[in-house]
């Protein structure tokens, strides 16, 4: 993880959307669903290259994705 772009603390709600509700921790929720959850932190950006991200998505191991109010990525 690294810095956040702001390099400031964040401290904020942020909305997630369940892309697999088949591991321990999401087997309580739907795939789909939107939840919302604090955050806090000032080491929060995952910096991947091209060929990791694909490689993650590609072996089911994206678990949350972040969403907007609409629940778009």
């Amino acid at each position: 993880l690294v810095r956040n772009a702001s390099l400031l603390f964040a401290g904020k709600d942020v909305r997630l959307r369940v892309e697999r509700a088949d591991t321990l921790f999401t087997g309580d929720y739907e795939p789909g669903q939107i939840l919302r959850v604090p955050i806090a932190h000032g080491e929060g950006n995952y910096e991947a290259d091209e060929a990791t991200l694909k490689h993650l998505e590609d072996e089911g191991h994206v678990v949350f994705r972040y969403v907007d109010a609409e629940g778009e990525a």
